[in-house]
């Protein structure tokens, strides 16, 4: 596979691309899926890469409470005799 081979026609499709654009963010480098489809070889879509700052975030245990929302209000007001089993389709 060459720089100018065209990824569709050797077989991507737009779950790879995704992915694609997904492990590169995981690198730091950050792509618009669009790019993929509009610019379909590795030559082209190289000049839409871009170098991304990693975000430093705290990744600790999050305690407190945490308000029930408008569907968790709603089941628990409903009584159902058997909650433990309740789904919803």
């Amino acid at each position: 596979v060459g720089i100018q081979d065209n990824f569709f026609e050797r077989g991507g499709d737009s779950i790879k691309a995704i992915q694609i654009v997904s492990r590169l963010s995981v690198v730091g480098l950050k792509l618009a899926v669009r790019e993929m489809f509009t610019h379909p070889t590795i030559e082209e879509v190289s000049q839409y890469v871009q170098v991304t700052t990693p975000i430093a975030a705290e990744e600790g245990a999050v305690e407190g409470e945490v308000a029930l929302s408008p569907i968790q209000h709603w089941f628990f007001d409903q009584n159902f005799s058997q909650s433990h089993h309740w789904n919803q389709a």
